[in-house]
């Protein structure tokens, strides 16, 4: 297990030298780790069917768990975390943890590309019945090149993460797949670089996913 002796050899108190490979080691094993979470999501997108594995969620629930999931991120670069939404947003048909990985993604994206004492607000909102959730941050922001492309498969923006986090190029590839899923829409915004990122995602709640008038304690 490399992360075992990596520990092990941290441990011995290294030259600076060493020290210095270590960190590069240990660097390489986080991005391989991601790189094949990623992959072993996006073969699994392959063979869902749209119709199965769903089960009633509420969003805001959905939600305030993926912002509880990067507190720690957050903390760690002073980054303020807004939760604009209700309490309680209705109840619908979804595919929980894919749900999940695409907010997880978008959330931690965000507070990836924001640099230290930035803001990422997440709002959600019901629109007719349709659930629209936005991510936006005060970060980087995006070329029109880079949101032209930001959806294909190891695709690379011009902006690199603010303090050094490992990306694979598949988060938003994997977030794309997901919402299609789901019927739903993910579109982005920006101003351009320095000017911050707004992801908008939209999800139908049709006759065959909306829990009418169903509240969930």
């Amino acid at each position: 297990n490399l992360q075992l002796a990596i520990s092990e050899l941290q441990r011995l108190n290294p030259s600076p030298e060493a020290q210095e490979l270590l960190h590069i080691a240990q660097d390489s094993s986080d991005i391989a780790s991601s790189l094949v979470s990623d992959m072993l999501i996006v073969a699994s997108l392959s063979k869902i069917d749209p119709d199965t594995k769903r089960e009633i969620i509420e969003p805001s629930a959905l939600l305030s768990a993926s912002i509880q999931a990067f507190k720690n991120a957050a903390q760690r670069k002073s980054i303020t975390v807004k939760a604009d939404f209700p309490p309680y947003l209705p109840a619908f048909f979804a595919n929980t943890q894919k749900l999940r990985e695409a907010f997880d993604n978008l959330i931690s994206n965000a507070i990836k590309y924001t640099p230290v004492g930035g803001i990422v607000t997440v709002s959600a909102r019901l629109n007719d019945k349709t659930l629209v959730i936005s991510i936006r941050d005060t970060g980087l922001g995006m070329t029109q090149e880079d949101m032209r492309n930001a959806f294909g498969e190891f695709k690379r923006l011009s902006a690199q993460p603010t303090n050094g986090e490992s990306s694979t190029g598949l988060g938003l590839f994997i977030v794309k797949k997901i919402i299609d899923l789901h019927d739903g829409t993910v579109v982005i915004s920006s101003e351009g670089l320095g000017k911050g990122t707004m992801f908008t995602l939209t999800l139908p709640l049709n006759q065959q996913n909306f829990i009418e008038e169903e509240r969930i304690d």
